[in-house]
């Protein structure tokens, strides 16, 4: 009894002296070390470019928000100044043979690091010369915090042969990758309405060659896939034929898209009203030419990928036009005109449609195609 009784006396001193370094217990909680380092696990986060160096060595972008670009200032001097903060370690690095993740927070002064050695992982082996020799497989990871907003975090991750590999990287290397990523997301990207900072990038580069692996050179604006957002349509021409006349158009309005998928492969379904304005020419007995103009609004259902489309693809999209201003003879009053699924090629888009008058009279048929521009 007495032993038992001493023992729970142990237990109950230990579990005090916890609860007063600790007053606040959360089972599972997450280590102080990891809150400070790594908040944000690798490829967790919206923005990702990876650069392909020499000797299969790579370096990665890890950003919340392609906006964070414009915190990283020199690149090369940070990771110079990383090497020489883990300098007095990397002898033995070099040696054991041993995978590790060396998380460093560059965003406090002095700067800190934590050495993270995966010993779980199975060291390989081969023969050389009759001799047992220790082989490498797996490359370790230089892992630098460089910002910490009040919401998020961004990194960039070294992925090395060996961590000493950081010394020998090739000259200004940083500055030529961000070179390489700032002239493939402005290609495509300078317009503000475009440039939503929250949008996803993904792509892969190689830095021997300046160009960019993936996605290839002919869909470059698909590194970018976005969350969840309002688009707003501001030129969208078009030439259509119905009733026998040809008209032209253009669309003005706005949609809002839900992202079913990110990916690259993914897509989205979005919902969004128009004006549609389409003009006419016609001339009078005297010779005269007169302008008509009848307008729709049109509530438009579309399911399009994040990438562009190619080579004419399936346009997944239905949409309900009313004629809200009628001019000359071509429609009825209260003509409706349903847009079906077509085909669509860049951001070229061929329609059928389908025109007709209070409870479907005077069905006829028509075709527009068009082009978003902004």
């Amino acid at each position: 009894m007495k032993k038992l009784m001493f023992v729970w006396l142990l237990a109950e001193a230990a579990s005090q002296s916890y609860v007063y370094a600790q007053p606040y217990f959360v089972p599972n909680a997450t280590p102080v070390s990891q809150s400070i380092f790594s908040p944000t696990e690798p490829g967790n986060q919206q923005c990702n470019f990876f650069v392909w160096l020499p000797e299969k060595n790579r370096i990665w972008f890890d950003l919340k928000w392609i906006s964070d670009l414009a915190n990283l200032n020199d690149v090369d001097s940070l990771i110079a100044q990383t090497a020489k903060l883990i300098q007095p370690l990397m002898d033995s690095f070099t040696t054991d043979g041993w995978v590790r993740r060396i998380e460093v927070d560059a965003t406090q002064t002095p700067a800190l690091f934590r050495v993270i050695t995966h010993l779980d992982k199975p060291k390989a082996f081969t023969l050389m010369e009759d001799e047992l020799t220790q082989v490498k497989i797996d490359q370790d990871t230089l892992r630098i915090k460089f910002f910490q907003g009040n919401d998020h975090t961004s990194y960039i991750n070294l992925l090395v042969n060996n961590i000493a590999d950081i010394k020998n990287l090739p000259p200004n290397v940083g500055k030529r990758s961000l070179e390489l990523i700032y002239a493939a997301v402005e290609k495509n990207y300078k317009a503000p309405i475009k440039n939503n900072p929250r949008h996803n990038y993904y792509a892969v580069f190689n830095l021997e060659t300046g160009e960019m692996v993936s996605p290839d050179k002919k869909n470059y604006h698909s590194i970018r896939s976005g969350g969840d957002q309002l688009e707003i349509t501001l030129l969208k021409p078009s030439i259509s034929y119905a009733r026998g006349n040809v008209f032209t158009g253009f669309s003005f309005g706005a949609s809002f898209s839900y992202y079913k998928s990110n990916k690259a492969d993914g897509f989205r379904i979005g919902a969004g009203i128009y004006w549609e304005p389409q003009f006419s020419f016609n001339s009078d007995a005297s010779g005269k030419i007169k302008s008509f103009r009848n307008d729709f609004l049109t509530f438009r259902l579309a399911e399009t990928p994040n990438k562009p489309y190619t080579n004419f693809e399936l346009l997944t999209a239905i949409s309900v036009g009313y004629l809200i201003n009628r001019s000359g003879n071509y429609f009825e009053k209260n003509t409706f005109r349903i847009g079906m699924p077509g085909v669509a090629a860049g951001r070229l888009q061929l329609e059928p449609e389908l025109y007709f008058n209070n409870f479907f009279k005077n069905v006829s048929p028509g075709i527009r195609l068009s082009l978003k521009i902004l």
